[in-house]
């Protein structure tokens, strides 16, 4: 019994020592995104299909989830200061699908589109 609790203890404290353990929710910049704070200037890299690209390069295997840097189905917000620059680049990484991509003013969940059209893009900011 007191070796458990020791184990637990121990655990616990590994656990309350590692530096730069990020919580899900907690803002992060990742590598895909260069941010210079003094030009008020982001640069971000986003890459269609990103997942299926390893997983067909390693395994051969596609699914039916088409992600963006990894991320698909709404599980990703970027935020970027106002009055800031922002550089998009945008890359296909699918041979076989075609992918696009367009910036749109912020919809709450409640009103957002079942279909977007070039007119809901923000001025210049499609592909």
């Amino acid at each position: 019994m007191a070796m458990a609790r020791f184990a637990h203890l121990a655990l616990l404290a590994v656990a309350l020592a590692l530096p730069g353990i990020a919580l899900a929710g907690e803002p992060f910049v990742p590598s895909w995104i260069k941010n210079d704070p003094a030009a008020k200037t982001a640069a971000i890299e986003i890459v269609a299909d990103w997942n299926q690209v390893e997983r067909y390069r390693r395994d051969n295997i596609r699914t039916d989830i088409i992600d963006f840097n990894g991320y698909w189905g709404g599980n990703l917000t970027i935020v970027v200061p106002a009055e800031w620059s922002v550089k998009i680049e945008f890359i296909n990484g699918s041979s076989s699908f075609r992918h696009s991509l367009m910036l749109t003013r912020v919809y709450a969940q409640s009103e957002m589109p079942v279909k977007l059209t070039a007119e809901d893009a923000i001025w210049g900011v499609y592909t």
